[in-house]
């Protein structure tokens, strides 16, 4: 098994070992603070918290179906990356209530998981969801992702479900993590892909001034096409634009593969993959699928979509087929390979 992570000392830089039940350094004595049972704060600013609705999250993403196939998806890419049979120490970002983490910890695969998340009281569900765990199985840090307390190469590997495009400074978070990744390990980020995002703002554009042009509409219906015709421009603008702008904004972004891959080549990765989910689609089956997803949030029949099946089939032919794009799923897993 590869060595236990050690705590790096903000004050004099020594490695302080997590398994110490003091936390403190013995270079400098300084003292690591913690949050009631098993929390452990390397919070650098404690005013910094998650905009997302601690206390609706859970219901709005389906966590409690979703923790074992998760787990299950990032084992199989993390054995795709030759990480077998297993992994010692996995280190997770944005964990909020638990998510993935509940399906981590249930899993032989990963002996050892740090999770991380910024906020108090993500943390605090994550817990009351997982249980008492041995703390040589399961350890719950509070921090910034960006600021990372750990030495160069300390994790096998480092996943992320769901967070890069909450992180006005993802590039930042994506460093971070390759940075304490070793070499051979990989970082997996589950996260919505732009360049679907494109082909169904298209879908959507065609398919509002069809609907105009028929006449009356119901508002909710007009509202979520024109939303979804102008999203990839709003998450290009807040990408090329001042981030500083973005502080108060919860979804951020979308990411291109291409400027992931560019990503990938800048922090000095090995290889760089776009997993996308299993089985066989369609191009224009899932930007219909996209846009069904947004009609429903607002109560909105999409039956009528119907009339426009023809859009969706020619974006599978057109530009499916012949940019060999048909297998791209909404949301997909970059995978940086150190």
């Amino acid at each position: 098994m590869n060595a236990r992570p050690n705590l790096t000392c903000p004050n004099c830089m020594h490695p302080v070992a997590l398994e110490d039940e003091d936390l403190k350094c013995g270079t400098c004595r300084f003292k690591f603070s913690t949050l009631g049972e098993g929390i452990i704060d390397l919070r650098t600013d404690p005013f910094f918290d998650t905009l997302l609705d601690v206390d609706a999250y859970d219901a709005g993403h389906n966590v409690e179906l979703q923790s074992n196939s998760l787990a299950e998806w990032y084992e199989k890419i993390l054995l795709d990356c030759g990480l077998a049979p297993s992994v010692d120490h996995v280190f997770e970002i944005g964990a909020g209530s638990g998510n993935l983490t509940a399906g981590l910890v249930r899993s032989s695969f990963f002996h050892s998981v740090y999770s991380s998340d910024l906020s108090p009281a993500f943390l605090a569900l994550l817990q009351r969801r997982v249980g008492t765990q041995p703390k040589e199985h399961l350890r719950l840090l509070l921090l910034d992702a960006n600021q990372c307390p750990f030495a160069d190469d300390s994790f096998d590997c480092v996943l992320g479900h769901s967070v890069l495009h909450h992180v006005a400074n993802f590039e930042l978070t994506v460093q971070e993590c390759v940075r304490i990744t070793r070499n051979g390990g990989a970082c997996v980020f589950g996260e919505p892909v732009f360049d679907v995002a494109v082909y169904t703002a298209l879908a959507a554009d065609l398919i509002l001034n069809l609907e105009v042009a028929k006449g009356e509409m119901p508002k909710e219906r007009r509202n979520a096409l024109r939303a979804l015709a102008e999203r990839p421009s709003v998450k290009l603008a807040n990408l090329i634009g001042n981030r500083d702008d973005l502080a108060h904004i919860e979804d951020k972004f979308m990411f291109s593969i291409e400027y992931m891959k560019m990503l990938s080549e800048r922090v000095g990765c090995s290889d760089f993959k776009c997993i996308n989910l299993p089985g066989p689609r369609q191009l224009g089956s899932t930007c219909r699928q996209s846009i069904e997803r947004t009609l429903r949030q607002v109560d909105s029949d999409f039956s009528f979509l119907d009339d426009y099946e023809f859009i969706f089939t020619t974006i599978s032919r057109r530009i499916g087929e012949n940019m060999d794009e048909n297998g791209l799923t909404a949301f997909s897993y970059f995978v940086f390979c150190k």
